[in-house]
């Protein structure tokens, strides 16, 4: 009894809040702090749970460490803010285990931690301040630390070092070791805002990099830090570090730096200082920076206002000119490069319109007088002028009018807008190429409908066995005149459209090689002398077209070489880097090039620049259309590669093309037996033409098909819902009025998903063709179509097993 009380004496004598506890939280034994806290009688506390008296809860609060102490035995301790009674504790418990190591009794110890949680968010809030101060202040901050600093200070001390200053004189590699000692701690808004940087780091990094990153010597020498920046930071450091060995624990002085995105100097006020109660370490060094960047450049915008103004005016990239009583009196230098005339050759001596091409003198001399008359003050417009060499340009004026030495004067400035002019020149052309082109396009369409009807009504005709030998012949010969016909609105097709017609793996050593051989037989003047690569890269080209080009650049050359002579060409297989893609406005990547040099007279630098323009032409009326190059032109850029041309006079010219290359294997052609393949099946023909209709309903009787016809989307739409079980094959025309051919193969799609559709169209197989075909399209047939290429396209769908023409 007498060791009870002396133990509840000892236990009383704790100033924390002791309790003993049992397994649900219910008080069994608390010492006198315990008791005092919560001011009930003990009879009242003893039994009660921990938390209704603590926390006034029916349960523990999800902090308690109480249930994870249970779970692991072992001791257990958390902070918590108690709502009820506005103060903070910290809670301590511990498991009283008996000799089976199972927990009989717990121990909780509450203490008040109120007054320290206070201090603790009153120092938050005080660095919160200071924070929000060094953040905001107008004045750029940054903290560093300088303790590697004076530990190195030390030790020169240490080392026999009296005189700082003439020591760092004599070692100014020792100055750049101390600089680079510097640590960055903190740097506040303002400094990141007028450094241009949106993240500490990042200037941190540009800092290091700038003076003193990795090697202190090489970085210190970077040509990042101008001589005089780097004098006055040498300097400013030297004379800082000496007077903090005196005592002197500041520095103040002017700086310019590089800083920013765009690297341009900032000047600054600086003040380096150690702040009280860090100069026996150099833990603490604050740099302040004022920005004094728009007042140093006023003063230096003052100063050289004069010196700035004239060398704007002297090297502007605008010519700048007076004029006064219709003479030159100033120019700058940019007005006598334009005009070709030295600056002793005008000013004083020559005529504004003197230099003005004749047909627009009476428009200059309108607007001289008017400024100086001053019905208007500023004038702009347009004229031509006669440089010295004789070549007339285009200038634009904008001009105003002044007092000059006293008296009134004209002045202005021009650009020359030649190029702009001619480029302009070259978007009209093009627009009305592209208009021709549409045009060309129509008219080609419907030239291979009438061609339809001659092509299918003739081999009709020769299917009769009955026409005599003689008109055999005569029908033959009718059937290859459309189908060169077809040829030739296919090209132009070609042309108007910039399409490809029939892309296809090709070998270009072997597409040259047939072009160059057919073009020699007539050209027997022409020697031709072929270097190709061995294993050139195969490519993927409409060869019709690219055949095209070859003949078109062949007949330049021989064109260019009236009398005969040689002609070279050439493949290789060439890879286009990032470098000379970006003049060339390809792709880096591999292609082939072909390249074909003629002996010609060449060609000056202004034809060369016009070679490609359509209708341009040297040749003299009615020799050329001035299309061939530009057709070439156009298919290459169409077919994803580039041309260009090398040409001087005197010294012949060369053309090379590049053509992306293909990863396919060339597609080779099998050559078959053109014979009549027959059927029975139900083919349902739609197309607007009436004409086309009543052929192709014969041509498809003549092959042993039963058919149906619309020359109407909505009519043909309503023949099908009726006999699609019947029908086994549709033939569409893809441009029709009302519904399109499109519209209507969809509309088909729907009724009939696995529906058998063979698109026909006196177009190309591009646009919607290809669109059509990409959507489940079965085939296509270019009209004109013969019967022999009707009969083997039907087959070909219905049984589904390719055959090449």
């Amino acid at each position: 009894m007498k060791a009870m009380d002396q133990w509840q004496k000892i236990f009383d004598v704790i100033t924390d809040q002791v309790m003993i506890l049992n397994l649900d939280f219910k008080i069994k034994h608390m010492n006198k702090a315990a008791v005092d806290f919560f001011g009930l009688p003990v009879p009242e506390l003893i039994g009660k749970h921990c938390y209704v008296l603590m926390h006034g809860t029916d349960a523990p609060p999800e902090e308690c460490p109480l249930a994870k102490m249970i779970s692991t035995r072992e001791h257990q301790e958390a902070e918590m803010y108690v709502e009820n009674r506005g103060m903070w504790i910290n809670v301590s418990v511990d498991p009283i285990l008996d000799d089976e190591g199972r927990i009989v009794e717990i121990i909780h110890i509450v203490k008040d931690i109120t007054d320290r949680k206070e201090k603790e968010d009153l120092l938050r809030k005080s660095e919160e301040r200071y924070r929000s101060i060094f953040n905001h202040s107008p004045i750029g901050l940054i903290e560093m630390n300088g303790s590697a600093i004076k530990k190195r200070l030390e030790e020169l001390s240490a080392s026999g070092v009296d005189d700082l200053s003439l020591y760092l004189d004599d070692h100014p590699e020792e100055a750049r070791r101390l600089l680079s000692l510097l640590s960055f701690v903190d740097v506040n808004n303002t400094v990141l805002s007028f450094s241009g940087f949106q993240r500490k780091e990042d200037y941190f990094k540009f800092i290091r990099q700038l003076l003193w990153d990795v090697d202190t010597k090489a970085a210190w020498e970077s040509p990042l830090v101008d001589d005089s920046t780097r004098g006055m930071i040498f300097r400013g450091f030297k004379e800082t570090i000496t007077n903090l060995e005196k005592g002197i624990n500041f520095f103040e002085g002017e700086l310019s730096f590089p800083m920013g995105v765009d690297n341009e100097d900032i000047y600054f006020n600086l003040r380096w200082s150690v702040p009280s109660g860090h100069e026996k370490n150099y833990d603490k060094v604050l740099i302040s920076l004022i920005n004094i960047t728009k007042t140093k450049r006023a003063e230096a915008a003052l100063r050289e206002s004069e010196d700035k103004y004239r060398n704007v005016i002297e090297k502007s990239l605008a010519g700048f000119f007076i004029v006064q009583d219709d003479i030159f009196r100033f120019v700058n230098q940019r007005f006598c490069d334009i005009v070709g005339y030295s600056h002793d050759e005008l000013c004083d001596k020559m005529s504004a319109l003197e230099l003005t091409h004749p047909e627009d003198r009476r428009k200059v001399k309108a607007n001289i007088d008017k400024r100086l008359s001053g019905e208007v003050d500023t004038v702009e417009y347009e004229f031509r002028t006669i440089r010295k060499d004789g070549k007339v340009i285009t200038l634009k004026i904008l001009g105003g009018s002044m007092m000059y030495k006293g008296k009134p004067a004209v002045t202005g400035t021009m650009i020359d807008v030649t190029n702009e002019r001619n480029l302009e020149f070259q978007l009209r052309q093009a627009h009305k190429m592209e208009a021709i082109g549409t045009l060309a396009g129509g008219i080609a369409h419907d030239f291979n409908n009438l061609l339809m009807t001659i092509l299918g009504y003739t081999s009709l005709m020769l299917t009769n066995a009955d026409i005599d030998s003689e008109d055999r012949e005569y029908l033959k010969i009718i059937e290859e005149q459309v189908q060169k016909g077809a040829d030739l609105t296919k090209q132009l097709l070609g042309f108007a459209r910039g399409g490809k017609y029939e892309v296809k793996p090709t070998d270009l050593n072997d597409l040259l090689s047939r072009t160059s051989e057919l073009f020699s037989r007539t050209k027997k003047e022409i020697r031709i002398f072929k270097k190709q690569e061995e294993d050139i890269w195969i490519v993927d080209v409409d060869r019709g077209q690219i055949e095209q080009v070859f003949l078109n650049l062949l007949v330049n050359a021989w064109q260019a070489m009236p009398a005969g002579g040689d002609l070279y060409l050439e493949t290789s297989n060439v890879v286009i880097d990032a470098n000379h893609s970006r003049s060339s406005y390809l792709e880096p990547g591999r292609y082939v090039r072909v390249s074909v040099t003629d002996q010609g007279a060449g060609m000056d630098e202004v034809t060369k620049q016009r070679i490609f323009e359509p209708f341009f032409t040297t040749k003299e009326m009615g020799r050329g259309t001035g299309l061939g190059l530009a057709s070439a032109y156009g298919i290459i850029k169409n077919h994803g590669g580039f041309i260009n041309v090398y040409s001087e006079r005197g010294q012949g010219t060369t053309f090379n093309i590049y053509l992306p290359v293909s990863d396919k294997e060339v597609f080779k052609e099998k050559a078959v037996v053109r014979e009549v393949l027959k059927g029975s099946e139900m083919i349902l023909l739609i197309d607007d033409q009436k004409p086309v209709v009543q052929v192709g309903e014969s041509m498809l009787k003549a092959l042993g098909y039963e058919v149906l016809t619309s020359e109407h989307g909505e009519d043909a739409i309503a023949v099908y819902q009726k006999q699609q079980k019947k029908i086994d094959l549709v033939i569409l025309d893809m441009i029709m009025p009302g519904m399109s051919g499109s519209e209507v193969f969809d509309a088909l799609k729907t009724i009939n998903p696995q529906i058998k559709v063979v698109l026909s169209s006196g177009y190309s197989m591009n646009g919607q063709a290809s669109s059509i075909l990409a959507r489940g399209c079965n085939g296509f047939i270019q009209k004109p179509f013969s019967l022999v290429d009707l009969s083997r396209k039907i087959r070909e769908v219905l049984d589904e097993e390719p055959l090449f023409p």
